[in-house]
């Protein structure tokens, strides 16, 4: 896979080995407690994201643009240009699917949560529509935040519908708002701005927010629901994910482990 393809982002590659994080064999109470010490760190990127075991410390995926074969019409020169569709691959912590149920998702940025997410998300894109539809609907020349198959952050300006930048998140918009729905990017997440104007009370991170759109029949009918997505401080939840990040890290030792002994 080549760095030309946006969409071959090779996780493995950015994971640790048990090596780099220093774990080494031994019954000593200092590689015991490296050892957990690691294990700790790999459930921390698989469930958080923001971890010692990634080459990054962040979590891992990319973000880039997609040019499709349809056409749209720029609202800036109503001119006939090719659409392109924006694809984020880094967790979110919402799970694409707390929307009315809890608060602070960020602690659920890791892999398993992330692919979660992309399961759940895979359904609100239009892919047929964006490759053989028809219609020219109006776009907009945007710029946002991209990550390589490397890692590499930069930006990129491309043709985006308006249906499709009113459900990017304004925290990949360079001034951190999205120019149609003018929601703000905040440290903990992002917010609906008009939702906030006759609320006094600070943000304490406890609450995201995000547009979702239902369509209908009418192919121009689209409602917009502003929709809030909380996320409660579960434990059975946290619990859950927890788990699952240990069992596949002792899964990955195992066969790690099994291999070395091929080997031998």
């Amino acid at each position: 896979m080549s760095e030309t393809d946006p969409s071959s982002y090779e996780y493995y590659k950015y994971v640790k080995t048990p090596k780099d994080m220093g774990i080494k064999t031994g019954s000593s109470l200092s590689n015991v407690s490296d050892g957990v010490s690691g294990m700790f760190n790999y459930v921390k990127l698989l469930v958080e994201g923001d971890s010692s075991a990634s080459t990054t410390g962040k979590p891992l995926g990319n973000k880039y643009f997609l040019l499709t074969s349809q056409d749209c019409t720029d609202t800036a020169t109503n001119k006939t240009v090719k659409r392109s569709i924006y694809f984020d691959n880094v967790p979110t912590g919402n799970l694409g699917m707390f929307a009315d149920t809890g608060s602070d998702t960020t602690d659920f940025r890791g892999l398993i949560p992330g692919a979660i997410e992309d399961v759940l998300s895979i359904g609100k894109i239009d892919f047929f529509g964006a490759f053989s539809s028809f219609d020219v609907p109006p776009c907009q020349a945007i710029k946002l935040k991209t990550i390589s198959t490397t890692n590499a952050v930069s930006s990129d300006t491309q043709y985006v519908t308006i249906s499709d930048i009113k459900q990017i998140s304004p925290c990949n918009f360079p001034d951190r708002v999205n120019p149609q729905t003018k929601d703000t990017c905040t440290r903990q997440g992002f917010t609906m701005s008009h939702d906030n104007e006759d609320d006094d009370d600070d943000i304490n991170g406890a609450e995201l927010y995000k547009d979702y759109y239902k369509l209908h029949d009418n192919d121009n009918d689209v409602t917009n629901i502003n929709t809030k997505l909380m996320m409660p401080h579960d434990v059975f939840l946290k619990v859950l994910f927890y788990s699952l990040g240990a069992l596949s890290v002792y899964i990955a030792l195992k066969l790690m482990g099994n291999i070395y002994k091929k080997r031998e």
